[in-house]
């Protein structure tokens, strides 16, 4: 009798997937025999316990000083900390436009799964590469650690940069029926939402009808890291408002070769003259509605060449290195902004035309429709789905509940129910659902409970023993118990609040699995030394420049920063980081001055394995 090996090891991979990898504190588990396995198995630890919550850092750095200080200061020999999750953008993958050309499918090639004569093709190079700032191989050689995949097909912030440029182009969408792919931006749809605002020009010029725009980096015929692409509709506000267009944009014409100029053809009522600045939003400043066909099947055209690339064989260099596919943990897709499934701006979208009318039928369809499809590809790892509430007011949280119930309907390629989460954790959830009993204590969803509504719905589903991930909305502002000072929410001067608060033991109460922390929460918690460099060891005042301060918002001062270590209460200042009294946070003795409490550490430790 003979074994194919390969196959072996494929199976006790996926084995090992199934039974959620062997983490640490988990009952030994001995399979002999012939074994058949039908749905999903809960097996409880000799000590009775039986969730084991584990703790990753979200998408730490790559490079740099932080990421040198991370790497070595924080997730190196943490047993604490499980790995890494990172985002990969679509854009980076898929960087051409489709052709006619056949190919065999395979991870570099897919055929559109409804222009059955177009074929996608992807390149790799970006998260395959092995060099020192590797996206994602220098998370593997932690061999220590495993990593989580966030799969992003559209960028949040002000400049969507994770959507391929062709996608939202004239010559994509109208090879559909209907001959359109709607986007959303502060200009054609009033949302309320502040992101999509454009990018303003005093360099503009206005000759025989023609406006002429000159802004650095804008333009390109071809290149998607532009934010205009030849053709596409612009919405332009300008001074005089006749030099602008009208709700309808118009398109841009840029040059071959351009790098910043694009021009237009004003359509606004009235005469332009004399134009002195303009504000031009296109669809990478946008957000396309993602239901929609043209977007929808190029995306699942890329989710097919992810499962296809990620499978048992996955080595880098492609083909050559080890086999790194059992450091994979699981995957999350969005179908929205980010990793997300958040439905934008849905009052406005109503009136869309050609059956593109916004629905909360037409959006759960889509959800379900990709969940669908993505278990039919038979992905070959964990699989968590994010919910999302939408944004009407009151906000429905019915969304959140039925995408749950679809999410731990799908499956894995071992038939291992998927699990879903959500990523808005604050400290307002506990205060709602715990200290304000929320109508009451949040079994019914009702408004300002928890985010997404995922305490409820964890507390329904972990029976199962699927997957339940949360990640704070935003970095924790430690000793805002409440999110009253300052608030809760996502974007500058807006935090989580106090990370033991919404942490361990409230959400791991919950039946957490899987919780990802901001990598400078975890430098907080565990780094001594360069988090915060003290300015004086012995009366310091702030840290050092040079310290690991955030460039983007998250955390408003190198004060907050300094708080945050040293603390600002006296007599005597105690932060929430490292200290030097011994046995020490972690057992290393921090830079010398260092006072903290061990607050953060102490508590992820507590919220990390067995519960």
């Amino acid at each position: 009798m003979t074994h194919n090996l390969n196959a072996l090891r494929t199976i006790a991979a996926g084995l090992a997937i199934c039974f959620g990898g062997i983490a640490q504190g988990s009952a030994q588990i001995r399979l002999q025999g012939k074994i058949s396995t039908i749905g999903v198995i809960n097996m409880p630890s000799q000590s009775g316990l039986h969730q084991y919550t584990h703790i990753w850092a979200f998408s730490p750095p790559n490079s740099g000083n932080d990421n040198s200080w991370f790497t070595n200061n924080v997730i190196s020999g943490n047993a604490s900390i499980d790995g890494v999750s990172l985002l990969e953008a679509w854009s980076s993958i898929e960087t051409t436009q489709p052709t006619t050309t056949p190919c065999v499918t395979s991870d570099t090639c897919q055929r559109d799964p409804g222009l059955m004569e177009m074929y996608h093709s992807y390149n790799w190079f970006t998260y395959d590469s092995t060099a020192s700032t590797s996206p994602v191989w220098q998370w593997l050689q932690l061999s220590e650690k495993k990593v989580n995949l966030l799969i992003t097909g559209t960028n949040p912030g002000m400049l969507n940069a994770s959507t391929p440029y062709y996608v939202t182009s004239p010559w994509w969408y109208n090879q559909f029926n209907p001959q359109e792919q709607d986007v959303i931006n502060s200009y054609n749809n009033a949302c309320g939402l502040n992101q999509w605002t454009g990018t303003t020009s005093t360099s503009i010029s206005y000759s025989g009808g023609t406006m002429t725009v000159t802004s650095t980096n804008c333009c390109s015929a071809s290149d998607q890291s532009a934010t205009i692409q030849d053709q596409d509709m612009v919405w332009v506000t300008a001074t005089p408002s006749a030099c602008g267009t009208n709700a309808t944009g118009a398109h841009a014409s840029v040059s071959g070769g351009s790098t910043n100029t694009f021009s237009y053809t004003p359509n606004a009522s009235g005469t332009c003259s004399a134009p002195s600045s303009v504000t031009f939003i296109s669809p990478s400043e946008s957000w396309p509605v993602p239901y929609e066909y043209p977007y929808m099947n190029a995306l699942k055209a890329f989710w097919a060449a992810v499962v296809a690339h990620y499978g048992p064989n996955f080595k880098l260099p492609a083909g050559i290195g080890p086999n790194y596919y059992p450091q994979l943990y699981y995957f999350r897709f969005g179908g929205s902004a980010g990793s997300e499934w958040y439905p934008y701006c849905t009052s406005s979208l109503s009136s869309l035309p050609n059956g593109y009318g916004y629905t909360k039928s037409a959006w759960l369809n889509y959800y379900q429709q990709m969940g669908n499809y993505l278990q039919s590809l038979g992905p070959p790892w964990k699989i968590i789905h994010s919910i999302n509430a939408a944004e009407s007011s009151p906000v429905d949280y019915g969304y959140a509940t039925q995408e749950a119930a679809y999410a731990v309907g799908w499956s894995n390629a071992f038939g291992v129910r998927d699990g879903f989460g959500s990523q808005g954790l604050s400290a307002s959830d506990y205060v709602n659902c715990v200290t304000n009993s929320c109508t009451p204590a949040c079994t019914t969803g009702g408004a300002h409970c928890a985010a997404s509504n995922w305490y409820p719905l964890f507390g329904q589903y972990s029976a199962l023993g699927v997957p339940l991930e949360l990640q704070p909305e935003s970095l924790s502002y430690p000793g805002d118990l409440d999110c009253s000072n300052p608030t809760c929410g996502t974007g500058n001067g807006k935090y989580s609040g106090d990370l033991p608060t919404f942490l361990n033991p409230f959400a791991t109460a919950q039946g957490t699995t899987d919780v990802e922390i901001y990598w400078r929460d975890l430098s907080l918690a565990y780094d001594g030394s360069s988090y915060c460099a003290l300015n004086s060891q012995i009366n310091p005042a702030s840290c050092l420049v040079g310290s690991s301060i955030s460039t983007g918002g998250q955390i408003v001062s190198p004060g907050s920063q300094f708080n945050f270590f040293w603390g600002s209460h006296t007599p005597p200042p105690q932060g929430v980081g490292q200290g030097t009294t011994a046995p020490y946070c972690n057992g290393t003795p921090p830079q010398s001055g260092a006072i903290g409490n061990c607050q953060y550490s102490n508590n992820i430790d507590a919220a990390h394995g067995q519960h």
